[in-house]
């Protein structure tokens, strides 16, 4: 049984190519470390913290099933296809996240701008220009919309409970 998992765990060796080698090793790796925070999101934080749970399980989920699929193709040989499997499911993900809670956030861009550096080191130029590209423009239409009150309603609430510190000076000094 262990032999078994650690076989699993173990990346894809290709004695021909060394470099392919040690971008499946890297690609592995990211893979299960990912995968590995996704459970901890999914079983521990949800749980415990997060406001909109069913949102938060359907996104989470979504990213460990691409990353699962990700990392099928990767032990077939379809190195390529599997990270763009992976960055594609990632980056859509966190698509869906910024635009269902109510515009760009500095931490939506972040794991925005972190997936398209990421996703620059195993794509091609192209492709990581497009996610650029989108990025930068899905970011400027949210804040646009925000900005000029456009932005829909429906898809976030403003009900999110502030902190205990978070008083305004009037009610904390009075």
């Amino acid at each position: 049984m262990l032999v078994s998992i650690k076989r699993w765990l173990a990346p894809l060796s290709i004695e021909s190519d060394e470099e392919k080698t040690t971008q499946m090793r890297i690609a592995n790796t990211l893979i299960l470390y990912l995968g590995a925070a996704l459970l901890i999101v999914i079983f521990i934080l949800i749980p415990l913290f997060a406001f909109q749970k069913t949102g938060s399980w359907i996104l989470s989920i979504t990213m460990f099933c691409g990353i699962a699929a990700g990392r099928h193709f990767l032990f077939k040989g379809n190195y390529r296809l599997a990270t763009v499997i992976v960055f594609s499911i990632i980056y859509l993900c966190i698509l869906a996240m910024l635009i269902l809670s109510g515009g760009n956030s500095g931490t939506a861009m972040f794991y925005f701008a972190t997936a398209v550096l990421v996703a620059g080191y195993f794509l091609d130029a192209g492709v990581v220009n497009g996610f650029a590209i989108a990025t930068f423009l899905i970011g400027m239409g949210v804040s646009f919309c925000r900005n000029a009150d456009s932005y829909p309603s429906l898809l976030y609430s403003n009900s999110i409970p502030p902190s205990v510190g978070s008083r305004p000076a009037s009610v904390c000094c009075s």
